[in-house]
């Protein structure tokens, strides 16, 4: 998750132009200059040539070192942004990286009320060994880092931030129980000020018997699939690229189209495994992805920093499992470990149930479900360096959105080899 604060690309690149760059300084120091002399008869200047280009060499690197210094200078972010559907206000945990060519000292805060700046955690692996004897003072809870000193070294910060965003996400969704899926009416509208790379939606599996609260601890399937991990029991939806201002309805009516086809094809099959019936995608599925497990999650182009913050996200609902003939196998499965990263886990607003109306009678079935929708486009916390907000050269963004559902229907009257199959 903090790659991105890491400024990696830069640095890779000098450390190829200064082997390049020594590569080119040995040859021309040795063979070219040798073959040049030797064919102008001026053998004997060796020595004083090749003092010429070491002199030259020597002024040529400092030249490039202070041009390439500037390369290092600059600031990337990357953000987990809360909010509710509808709502501007907005919380963000953050995480930055701040390189400067100069060796200086300088003040560095987060802007907004009620936020806090400082130093990143360690990891579980140091990434290096180098620590300035420098010290300066850090008051977290005034997002305030004072005589920071910076010498064209990598700076990480993480801090929490809150206000408002300049704009919202909005939508209505109503989910049929018997089914599982979203309503054809069902829309949803960006009306954020940056563009939407796509995510997922998450909810709590409404076709399980008795409406239970939360998945959690949810072991058995709405089909009677027992001993599996909960996030089975947690439906996902994938969530197209959204615009500005852009709305979307129709969510999943593809997908949903295709499965009674498919379903079809697995009754026909000589000896039909009830594991591999047909069904709605779910946070098992993607988390499986997200590892690098077996999967039928369909392939989503998220590059290593994006899955991690979608795990992260639904780290409580992970379990280092993976199916095996019908049962799940912690041997075969993926441990993960958050060792030094906040706790930026969101689970926990997934849940549904009865909504009590007029006299406590149970009028509708609610639910809450949860949007993790990733943007290219730094977060709306800014970094400030002496009071002015310093502006991104790279950045991220993951918002998690709490999104209210309403649930329709009854649940299926009993698993698919019943004859009450949808």
């Amino acid at each position: 998750i903090t790659r991105p604060i890491a400024l990696s690309g830069a640095g890779t690149l000098l450390v190829f132009a200064a082997v390049a760059f020594v590569v080119a300084y040995i040859a021309l120091a040795t063979v070219a200059s040798w073959w040049w002399l030797n064919r102008h008869r001026l053998a004997t200047l060796g020595w004083t040539t090749f003092a010429a280009i070491a002199v030259v060499a020597s002024a040529v690197s400092l030249l490039t070192v202070s041009v390439t210094r500037g390369l290092s200078r600059g600031l990337a972010t990357f953000s987990f942004v809360d909010l509710e559907a509808g709502s501007r206000a907005a919380r963000a945990t953050c995480y930055f990286g701040y390189s400067s060519p100069l060796r200086t000292r300088m003040d560095l805060s987060l802007a907004g009320a009620g936020s806090f700046l400082r130093p990143l955690s360690p990891g579980p692996t140091p990434t290096s060994w180098y620590a300035t004897p420098q010290r300066y003072a850090a008051t977290p809870a005034n997002a305030l880092l004072e005589s920071t000193p910076l010498r064209a070294t990598l700076k990480q910060f993480e801090g929490f931030w809150q206000g408002e965003l300049n704009g919202a996400v909005r939508g209505e969704l109503t989910i049929d129980r018997r089914s599982g899926e979203l309503t054809a009416g069902s829309w949803l509208q960006n009306d954020l000020d940056v563009p939407l790379a796509g995510g997922y939606l998450l909810y709590v599996d409404p076709r399980l018997a008795g409406t239970p609260l939360r998945a959690a601890g949810q072991t058995v399937t709405w089909n009677g699939w027992k001993e599996v991990p909960p996030a089975l029991n947690v439906i996902a939806l994938p969530i197209p690229a959204l615009k500005p201002g852009e709305k979307v309805s129709g969510l999943g009516q593809e997908e949903y189209a295709r499965l009674p086809a498919a379903r079809q094809r697995w009754q026909t099959l000589r000896e039909p495994k009830f594991n591999k019936w047909p069904d709605l995608l779910t946070l098992y599925d993607l988390q499986q992805d997200w590892v690098g497990g077996r999967s039928r999650a369909p392939v989503a182009n998220w590059d290593q920093t994006v899955r991690e913050a979608l795990l992260a996200s639904t780290r409580n609902f992970y379990l280092h499992v993976q199916e095996n003939n019908d049962k799940f196998e912690q041997s075969s499965g993926r441990s993960i470990t958050t060792d030094g990263l906040m706790d930026v886990d969101v689970c926990h607003w997934l849940m549904q149930g009865p909504v009590k109306g007029a006299g406590g009678r149970p009028d509708v079935v609610a639910g809450q479900g949860l949007l993790l929708l990733y943007s290219d486009v730094p977060g709306p916390a800014q970094l400030q360096r002496e009071g002015k907000p310093v502006k991104p050269n790279r950045g991220a963004c993951l918002y998690r959105v709490r999104m209210p559902l309403q649930l329709v229907g009854s649940p299926p009257a009993g698993p698919p080899e019943t004859g009450k199959e949808l």
